[in-house]
């Protein structure tokens, strides 16, 4: 049986079948020999969200994860976990030198530590807050809106009130996001892969320890 993501806890805008253009260009950029199917990729894109469009984004999701690498591509990114460490530089823990005790690394007194913790943790959650609003808008769009709400360069967040009817309809962005977080109608961060793969590691950790960072 073949996996897929599953995205029926997710919301609207998590699904994969609205990001098929992004999914299409990310997979070129990352050398994957898809060129053939650019129009069947816009073309479903462009069906209405429904389970036919899901169905067919499930079977461009094959395509993608089936497709080889396009000759010529100047890159080398292994998945496998042989070939990340046959690519990683030869660091001291490479070579077997004896690695340093939490306490030697971290001397820093813990209460020192946590507040450190909790503003780093507290500033990339405000940061991907800021983001969040028009994370994948482009250029072109995101300088007029700023302009015409007063906001740039970028000094606040974004508002709800920022955006008035007539750019919904003219952006091409407001238009392909279902959803779409302003900080002024939010009373939480909403979830992010830049959240996610935090509290993924900080799990991993939890759960292997600390010599998981040095695999």
């Amino acid at each position: 049986m073949r996996l897929r993501p599953d995205y029926t806890k997710g919301r609207t805008e998590a699904l994969y079948a609205p990001q098929l253009q992004n999914e299409y260009w990310q997979s070129v950029a990352e050398g994957k020999d898809i060129t053939q199917y650019e129009a069947l990729f816009r073309a479903v894109s462009e069906m209405p969200l429904d389970e036919n469009k899901v169905k067919m984004a499930d079977v461009l999701f094959d395509i993608v994860l089936d497709a080889p690498m396009k000759e010529g591509y100047p890159y080398v990114e292994p998945s496998d976990l042989e070939g990340i460490r046959g690519e990683r530089p030869h660091s001291g823990w490479a070579k077997g030198k004896e690695r340093r005790s939490g306490e030697e690394v971290h001397s820093m007194e813990k209460e020192r530590l946590r507040e450190k913790v909790h503003g780093a943790w507290m500033g990339r959650i405000c940061g991907c807050l800021l983001g969040k609003t028009v994370e994948g808008i482009h250029t072109d769009e995101l300088v007029p809106l700023l302009k015409q709400s007063g906001n740039y360069p970028m000094h606040r967040y974004i508002r709800s009130t920022d955006v008035t009817d007539q750019m919904k309809m003219n952006y091409r962005y407001f238009k392909q996001r279902p959803l779409v977080f302003y900080a002024d109608k939010v009373s939480y961060m909403p979830f992010d892969d830049d959240m996610n793969y935090v509290v993924l590691a900080q799990t991993l950790i939890e759960k292997y320890g600390l010599s998981l960072i040095h695999i």
